[in-house]
């Protein structure tokens, strides 16, 4: 009888710990992708990784000013944008009044 008990808590205990182990699985997947998908859309970042890669020699002088220049302009576009919505909107405003 006790033997039955004891394979019962064995068999309960086993389902816990594959329950846990994917439930654990599955939100480290979900940070992962998280993760991934915020770096390949912020240049910042991506600028960063590629500094580091041409301190490391995986990229050369030539390869590194493209990619910068690149990027630059890809990070300032959307200030552009903004600046002028920012601009239209405080023009609106003082025809108003």
């Amino acid at each position: 009888m006790e033997n039955q008990y004891l394979q019962l808590a064995f068999a309960v205990f086993l389902l816990a710990a594959c329950i846990l182990g994917l439930a654990l699985t599955f939100h480290l997947l979900r940070k992962w992708r998280e993760y991934s998908d915020e770096d390949q859309h912020n240049p910042g970042t991506m600028l960063s990784k590629f500094r580091e890669m041409h301190s490391r020699g995986e990229l050369s002088d030539e390869e590194f000013r493209k990619i910068t220049t690149d990027m630059r302009a890809r990070i300032q576009e959307p200030a552009t944008v903004s600046e002028e919505t920012e601009i239209v909107f405080t023009e609106d405003a003082s025809k108003a009044d």
